[in-house]
């Protein structure tokens, strides 16, 4: 299945992101010559990773392909490219809230198909905007005994 390749292949994108802009613009339009329109937006969302990881502009990308996938009636890869331009705005402390209406629409596209992974990104990117509103505040549990750690679980016995 290719979208099994795509999680790793972004993480190569994030890693090395200059190289990876023309191989991807080329692969858009490659897929967007064969009609095939979820492969187009799948590469604007892995092109927009680069251009923020290159220091550039993500969000048009994003927004592209988040239109693409919901035209597509995608609601699991939408809820992805929405919590990763939610991402992208608060790492840089802009938009926020841009940031919050999106994660609210990702977190509520995760219930409605019942996808906890997505739902899980949205719930730590959350975290991520209110830690970024309110620096000093400490968030979850504070001990050991709060989060029910054990100190066996660290061991390689």
């Amino acid at each position: 299945m290719p979208s099994r390749t795509w999680p790793w292949l972004g993480a190569q994108i994030v890693a090395s992101p200059e190289p990876a802009v023309g191989p991807l613009e080329k692969a858009i339009a490659d897929f967007e010559q064969r009609g095939d329109r979820w492969h187009v937006a799948l590469a604007l969302q892995t092109l927009g990773l680069a251009a923020e990881a290159a220091g550039g502009d993500a969000l048009p990308s994003l927004k592209r392909g988040r239109r693409d996938l919901q035209d597509l009636g995608d609601q699991v890869k939408r809820a992805n490219c929405l919590i990763v331009m939610a991402g992208g705005v608060i790492d840089a402390a802009v938009r926020l809230d841009d940031a919050e209406a999106w994660l609210d629409e990702g977190r509520r596209l995760a219930e409605l198909t019942g996808n906890g992974h997505e739902l899980l990104h949205a719930r730590l990117f959350r975290a991520r905007l209110d830690q970024r509103r309110d620096p000093g505040r400490t968030w979850g549990p504070r001990s050991r005994a709060e989060t029910g750690f054990q100190a066996s679980a660290t061991t390689d016995a």
